[in-house]
C-alpha cells in the first residue's frame, strides 16, 4: 500500500547525493569527504570479476539513479530497506538499487519501480544518530528487475544482467567524439569543476563508460536519468 512519507520539509530523502566515479569496486570509503575519481572503463574492468547472482536484495530509491563506474552516497530511512542492508551485509555485499516512480510511494512494489536498476556493492555504511543509515555504493554492473521474489520482511528480485556491446560502430565513435568535446568545453568554461573531471574524461575510451559518467554527473532530473539507464 502506497502512502504519504512522513519527514521535515528539508530533510534528504533516501537516495539523494553526489555520485563520483572511482577506482576500485572493493575500495573502502572511510569518510563523508570527496573520493578520488577515476575512469569509469577501469572500474568497469575490475568489477568484471564480481559475479552477480540471479536473486539480490532490493533497494528502490527516491529522486536518484546510480550508474555504473560511480559511487553514490545515500540515506536510509525506511525499515523495510535497512532489513535489505542487513540481508545483504550477511552475503555478498551486492544489492539492486533502482529508483521508485514516485516519491510519494512509502512502501514501492513492482509497478512502482523503474525496472532497470544497478547491482551495487555496499562499500561503507553508517548509523546516525537519528537513527538513519548512511549507505556508500559502488555501482558493478546495469540489471533489468525481472520479478519481485520477496516482499514481506524485505525487497529480493531477480535481476537479469546487461551486457555492453563489445563492437561499436563508426556513428557510436563519431556520436562519442561530439560528446566528449561538449564536455570538455563544459569544463573548460566551468570553475567549479574539479580538475580530476578532465583527467576521468581523458581516461574514458568506451562509449559506454563515457555514457556513464556523464549521466551520473549532469544535472538530470529522475525521468532523464532512469531513461539514460535504460537506453545505455
Amino acid at each position: 500500500m502506497s502512502q504519504q512519507p512522513e519527514k521535515p520539509e528539508n530533510e534528504i530523502t533516501e537516495g539523494q547525493g553526489t555520485t563520483y566515479s572511482v577506482e576500485s569496486p572493493g575500495a573502502q570509503a572511510e569518510s563523508h569527504e570527496p573520493v578520488e575519481v577515476s575512469s569509469p572503463d577501469s572500474a568497469a574492468g575490475e568489477a568484471e570479476g564480481i559475479e552477480i547472482p540471479e536473486r539480490l536484495p532490493l533497494l528502490p530509491v527516491r529522486d536518484t539513479c546510480a550508474f555504473p563506474g560511480t559511487i553514490v552516497p545515500l540515506q536510509i530511512r525506511r525499515e523495510k530497506s535497512k532489513r535489505v542492508l542487513d540481508m545483504a551485509l550477511t552475503g555478498s555485499h551486492l544489492i539492486a538499487v533502482v529508483a521508485q516512480r514516485s516519491l510519494q510511494t512509502d512502501d514501492p512494489d513492482f509497478d512502482d519501480l523503474h525496472h532497470v536498476g544497478t547491482a551495487c556493492m555496499i562499500l561503507k555504511m553508517l548509523k546516525m544518530p537519528d537513527n538513519t543509515e548512511t549507505l556508500i555504493v559502488h555501482g558493478v554492473r546495469r540489471v533489468g528487475i525481472e520479478a519481485i521474489t520477496r516482499e514481506d520482511e524485505y525487497l529480493e528480485a531477480t535481476v537479469r544482467q546487461y551486457a555492453d556491446p563489445t563492437e561499436v560502430t563508426m556513428e557510436q565513435k563519431a556520436l562519442a567524439h561530439s560528446v566528449r568535446t561538449a564536455a570538455e568545453r563544459i569544463i573548460e568554461l566551468s570553475p567549479n569543476i574539479p580538475d580530476e573531471a578532465r583527467q576521468v574524461l581523458n581516461g574514458i575510451e568506451t562509449p559506454g563508460g563515457l555514457a556513464d559518467f556523464l549521466a551520473a554527473n549532469l544535472s538530470l532530473n529522475l525521468a532523464q536519468k532512469t531513461g539514460a539507464a535504460g537506453d545505455l
